[in-house]
């Protein structure tokens, strides 16, 4: 159980990610930038926080929790990448 809300938290922070770099447009890209920025400092307290809270309270089963975290959030962020990629070569 612990592993399967550590991957969720994975994949909540990994939506939050993408969402804040919607916010890059051509018309305002420092506004993206800095709102991406932003997004980033707080994904990760967010992750800190969850990750203290997990092992104050559940210790036992923090390991598998912070593993599925972490996890979670590389597993999606790769798959991101790869769709990236090929988007990126289809449209050469």
């Amino acid at each position: 159980m612990a592993a399967l809300l550590g991957i969720g938290l994975g994949a909540v922070l990994l939506l939050i990610s993408r969402a804040s770099f919607k916010a890059f447009t051509p018309e305002n890209p420092e506004a993206g930038l800095v709102y991406a920025a932003v997004a980033l400092a707080v994904r990760m307290v967010l992750a800190g926080v969850a990750l203290v809270a997990y092992n104050y309270f559940v210790r036992d089963g923090f390991l598998p929790f912070a593993i599925g975290l972490a996890g979670g959030f590389f597993v999606l962020y790769t798959v991101e990448l790869v769709r990236y990629g090929k988007v990126l070569s289809r449209s050469r």
